[in-house]
């Protein structure tokens, strides 16, 4: 992505009144975590026209819906079109009418749910590593800023 493009979803207003779009927020969560393995949360957060939270918030699929102007501007940080993103982010619809009960579930489907389980726990841990880096960063400059404001207070004792 060029500097123009990153310019470009900058621009970009969130309208917050326009009707959200339903997403799959694992889907949104995998396309976070895909990203933030080449860009730092900050980075993706201001692209976007977001914050590093609302980002937290993407990443641990806490989010279930989306508004045009957030889904248009991963489109062009994508380089694709509105409803590409629109298309992979959104929810697979459930066919089921209601769950089966237990005894009526194969071995297969078992299988695939704990299959299934198993990518989500994946994901769980990916992101609580992404956590752990943030908060090891975090702690560092409380860190420094606590170090270079006792150099200045012991200055001003000096003085």
């Amino acid at each position: 992505m060029s500097i123009y493009d990153l310019e470009l979803v900058n621009t970009l207003k969130i309208d917050r009144t326009s009707d959200p779009y339903k997403i799959d927020p694992t889907a949104l969560a995998q396309w976070t975590l895909s990203k933030l393995e080449n860009i730092s949360q900050g980075k993706l957060a201001k692209a976007l026209g977001n914050t590093p939270p609302t980002i937290t918030r993407w990443k641990r699929g806490e989010v279930l819906a989306l508004h045009r102007e957030a889904l248009e501007a991963i489109a062009i940080f994508e380089g694709s079109n509105f409803d590409d993103v629109v298309t992979k982010l959104s929810p697979v619809p459930n066919l089921e009418s209601k769950p089966k009960p237990s005894s009526e579930i194969s071995l297969q489907e078992r299988f695939a749910r704990l299959e299934e389980d198993s990518e989500n726990l994946k994901v769980d841990n990916r992101l609580l590593k992404f956590e752990i880096e943030e908060l090891k960063v975090f702690i560092k400059l409380l860190a420094e800023e606590f170090h270079e404001s006792r150099k200045t207070t012991n200055r001003h004792d000096q003085v």
